[in-house]
């Protein structure tokens, strides 16, 4: 099912700002193409926006503490391109609640009225652990898997060939190589060593993904359409008769925000519990999790 532009309200012209690079006549937001930056604090985000848009307006981390508190853009011109480049703020990296944060990852939707043409979701290179995938799944769960064919996956710190050369030889974990199956590609920069060739790589995959998706964004629609996801979600948890069922089942829902749950097998363990009248005394239910505590009760 094809991706449609969501287009709220009319189209609007933006005028040149101050520091845009080679903006020239005004351009129309629709027009624009626009690049969400995502990811974990300290992968490169910030950086990887002021190399796209050969600026120094975006605030790199320097310490243990997330440089993006708020949602920042820039609007410029790149290879005869009008786009905007939007820097997101860090998962799990503002000491907020998990409402406060993903309303805050949000935000990029304002200034996205016309849809996402590229995410790029970033990651350090070097080893790939389970907290590397529990930061995609995070990812996965507050877009929603509509996202991915517009996802770019960018490893920074190293270079495109040989991550490129790694990939061929077969020299990725499994997890990787199923994160690789779900997104638009995969691409690798070192914007320290060689900014050129980084940036170059960069826009080379990105024009490939735009054009293997015919120029579709994904929509501001299926943003919304993922957080009524889960709020529908923790409504069928909230109307689980029994407590410590209901208990164990938003702790599970609560997974979904840092990428310790995917949402499929938490509803799963919802309608079981639901089948179940709540009670939850099989080995099932709620993915079996239910039954380890209720044993765990008998026991003391």
């Amino acid at each position: 099912k094809s991706v449609q532009v969501f287009a709220p309200c009319p189209p609007r012209i933006c005028k040149r700002t101050r520091g845009d690079s080679n903006m020239g006549a005004a351009v129309s937001e629709e027009a624009r193409k626009t690049i969400v930056v995502v990811g974990m604090t300290g992968t490169g985000k910030s950086t990887t926006c002021n190399l796209i848009t050969n600026s120094r307006v975006f605030h790199e981390d320097t310490g243990f503490e997330s440089a993006t508190a708020e949602i920042a853009h820039k609007d410029v011109m790149s290879a005869g391109m009008p786009i905007r480049v939007i820097d997101t703020v860090g998962f799990m990296s503002t000491g907020e609640s998990e409402q406060t944060r993903d309303a805050k990852f949000a935000q990029f939707a304002d200034l996205a009225s016309y849809g996402v043409d590229i995410f790029l979701f970033t990651e350090k290179y070097g080893r790939f652990t389970e907290v590397n995938e529990q930061n995609f799944l995070l990812f996965k769960e507050l877009v929603g898997p509509e996202a991915l064919r517009h996802t770019l996956f960018l490893f920074t710190h190293v270079t495109n060939q040989r991550l490129q050369q790694e990939i061929q030889k077969g020299q990725v974990p499994q997890s990787l190589q199923a994160i690789m199956c779900q997104v638009g590609g995969i691409v690798g920069i070192d914007s320290k060593a060689n900014p050129r060739l980084a940036v170059a790589d960069l826009r080379s995959a990105m024009a490939e993904l735009v054009k293997r998706n015919s120029e579709l964004r994904y929509s501001n629609e299926s943003l919304s359409a993922a957080a009524e996801r889960r709020e529908a979600l923790q409504k069928k948890i909230d109307a689980i008769p029994i407590k410590h069922v209901r208990d164990i089942l938003t702790q599970k829902r609560r997974g979904l925000s840092n990428g310790t749950e995917i949402h499929e097998d938490v509803e799963r363990a919802v309608q079981e519990a639901q089948a179940s009248g709540g009670k939850c005394e099989d080995t099932t239910c709620c993915g079996g999790v239910a039954t380890k505590i209720l044993t765990r009760r008998r026991m003391i």
